[in-house]
């Protein structure tokens, strides 16, 4: 996703609109930070015996609650936007 992403808006072909180039950079960045927690937070660590819970503490859940909640504001935005181009 962080390609197709990367692809769209760093080539000034067209293909999203300049409007749109902040916000989906902003939603680049909130993809790579949260990609890597995605086998973590539904397996643990089983080489070293630790659970999900072991890992994780309220303030990252919440933390990553606020990012998945500002990437479906930035998400329903792009497709405000591109459902305007058409």
């Amino acid at each position: 996703m962080r390609k197709v992403l990367a692809d769209n808006v760093e080539k000034p072909d067209g293909r999203l609109p300049s409007s749109l180039t902040g916000i989906v950079g902003e939603l680049m960045v909130i993809a790579g930070e949260v990609a890597p927690e995605h086998g973590r937070s539904n397996y643990g660590e089983p080489s070293m015996g630790l659970t999900p819970s072991d890992i994780y503490g309220v303030e990252h859940a919440s933390s990553m609650l606020s990012k998945a909640r500002r990437a479906k504001e930035i998400a329903e935005e792009v497709l405000r936007q591109l459902e305007g181009n058409l």
